[in-house]
C-alpha cells in the first residue's frame, strides 16, 4: 500500500508534467505571434507578409516587410509595379499604400528590396487585385476638441478644420482612415470657413477678421497676416494676390501680394448679408441668399458685377467647375447654371431635396455633392442636358456645414465631427 506521502509525491509529479507542457505550448504561441520584424528561425533575407497573395484589395493597405536577422538590413525599398514608391529605415518596414489613385479592377505586383551595407536582398513578388465599390462609402470620423466643425479643406495630406471657437484644427491624413491630430492654430474669435493657396492658410473668423497663416510647417502655424472686418466675416477664398471675403456687411478684396500683411483694395456693402464666395481667376462668385453674384475683379481697385442671378429659396453656397455653376438653395434644392457667358447664366435643372433644407454645395468632373441641414449627402450626375440625377447618397445624424471633394475623398464637416467618405464612379 502507498504511504499518504508517495500518493502526493506523484500528484506533485504529474501536476509539474502538465505545467511543463503547458508552459511549452504558451511559448511556441508567443514565438507564432511574435510581431518582432525579423524572423530569426529561417534563413529568408526579406519577404513581404502584408497584403497576402492573392488578396483583392477594397481599401489602403499596409505592405509590411519583415527581415531575416542575420543579414543585417539596414533600409527596405518598396516597388509597385517595378516602381520604387517608398524607403523604410526603422523597423518593422512598412508602407501605407493609398489604392485610391489606381485604376479599378486592376492587378498590381509589390515586392521589396533590403539593403544592407554590402548586399541587397530581394523578396518574392506578391500580387494583389485592387476592387473598389462604387459611390459613397464611408472611411472614417474625426471629432475635433470643440465637438463641431464649421468649414474643412485640404492641401495634399494636411487637413484643416474650421471648428468655431476652437480656431483651426490641423490634421496628418496620410491615412484617411485614422486622420491624426498635428497642431492648433487659435483665432481671435470664432473660426467659420479656411482656404489653403500653399504656403498660406487664410482663415474667416466671425469677428475676429480675416487671417492668413503660414502653414508650411504644419505642426506650427505662423501667423503672416490680418485683416479686421467691419462685421462678420463668413467665408474667404484666395486666388493668387486676390482675396475675396464675404462680409455679412458685402463683398471685401484683399490684396495678397505682401509678405506680413493682407492690404485692404475694395468693399461693397451692396452684396449685403454675404455668406459664402469662391474664387475662379479674378472672378468671386457671391452668395447672399436672395442672389449669387457674379464679380468681375480684374480691376480689383474697381470691381465689376456682371450678372446677379434670383434664387428661389435661401442661397447658402455656390460650386463652380468648368463652365457651371451650382448653388446651395436652401428648401429649393439645387439649382445648376451654365456660366459659358458669366454675364448671362442660363439655368439648366434643379434638383429638390424634398423636405430636406440644402446647406452645401462641391463640385467635381461629372459629379456634384450637395449636403443638407438634416445630415444627408447627395452624389448628383450633371453630365446629361438639363438634368441633376441622383447616384448615391450617405445618411449622417447631424447637419452638414460644408462639403470639400479632393479625388476620391469627400469631406463633410458637420455639427459634431468631420466625416471622411469616399466616392468612386
Amino acid at each position: 500500500m502507498s504511504s499518504r506521502s508517495d500518493i502526493i509525491y506523484k500528484d506533485m509529479a504529474n501536476m509539474m508534467k502538465v505545467i511543463t507542457a503547458l508552459a511549452t505550448v504558451a511559448l511556441l504561441f508567443v514565438f507564432a505571434c511574435d510581431d518582432n520584424p525579423t524572423e530569426p528561425e529561417d534563413n529568408i533575407p526579406i519577404r513581404i507578409t502584408a497584403p497576402a497573395d492573392g488578396a483583392v484589395l477594397l481599401n489602403p493597405v499596409t505592405i509590411i516587410a519583415r527581415t531575416g536577422r542575420d543579414f543585417g538590413i539596414d533600409e527596405v525599398d518598396f516597388y509597385i509595379d517595378d516602381v520604387l514608391i517608398s524607403t523604410d529605415g526603422t523597423a518593422p518596414y512598412e508602407y501605407y499604400w493609398n489604392i485610391f489613385g489606381y485604376e479599378n479592377n486592376s492587378g498590381h505586383e509589390i515586392y521589396a528590396v533590403g539593403r544592407s551595407s554590402d548586399s541587397s536582398y530581394t523578396s518574392t513578388t506578391v500580387c494583389v487585385t485592387i476592387s473598389l465599390e462604387d459611390g459613397l462609402s464611408f472611411v472614417s470620423t474625426y471629432r475635433p476638441n470643440s465637438g463641431q466643425a464649421f468649414g474643412v479643406v485640404n492641401y495634399q495630406n494636411v487637413l484643416f478644420v474650421a471648428t468655431g471657437e476652437g480656431g483651426v484644427e490641423v490634421l496628418d491624413i496620410v491615412d484617411k482612415t485614422a486622420p491624426e491630430y498635428l497642431s492648433r492654430f487659435e483665432s481671435a474669435g470664432q473660426a467659420l470657413k479656411v482656404d489653403a493657396q500653399y504656403p498660406d492658410l487664410f482663415v474667416a473668423d466671425l469677428s475676429g477678421g480675416v487671417i492668413r497663416a503660414d502653414f508650411s510647417d504644419p505642426d506650427s502655424l505662423i501667423e503672416n497676416g490680418l485683416y479686421n472686418v467691419q462685421v462678420q466675416a463668413n467665408d474667404v477664398a484666395a486666388f493668387g494676390d486676390l482675396v475675396f471675403v464675404a462680409d455679412q456687411n458685402g463683398l471685401i478684396i484683399l490684396d495678397n501680394s505682401f509678405p506680413d500683411s493682407l492690404a485692404y483694395i475694395y468693399r461693397s456693402s451692396i452684396f449685403n448679408q454675404s455668406n459664402y464666395v469662391v474664387a475662379r481667376n479674378d472672378t468671386a462668385f457671391l452668395t447672399n441668399i436672395e442672389y449669387l453674384h457674379i464679380v468681375n475683379a480684374s480691376d480689383p481697385l474697381s470691381p465689376e458685377v456682371v450678372f446677379s442671378y434670383p434664387t428661389q429659396g435661401s442661397a447658402r453656397g455656390v460650386a463652380v467647375i468648368d463652365s457651371f455653376a451650382f448653388i446651395a438653395d436652401g428648401v429649393e434644392g439645387v439649382i445648376a447654371l451654365s456660366i459659358s457667358d458669366p454675364t448671362n447664366p442660363a439655368f439648366l435643372a434643379r434638383y429638390d431635396a424634398g423636405e430636406a433644407v440644402v446647406s452645401t454645395v462641391e463640385a467635381t468632373d461629372s459629379t456634384v455633392f450637395i449636403g443638407t441641414f438634416s445630415g444627408d449627402i447627395v452624389a448628383l450626375d450633371y453630365t446629361q442636358a438639363d438634368t441633376l440625377r441622383a447616384l448615391d447618397n450617405f445618411v449622417t445624424s447631424v447637419g452638414i456645414n460644408q462639403l470639400h471633394f479632393d479625388h476620391p475623398y469627400l469631406y463633410a464637416a458637420t455639427s459634431e465631427s468631420v466625416t471622411i467618405l469616399r466616392f468612386i464612379r
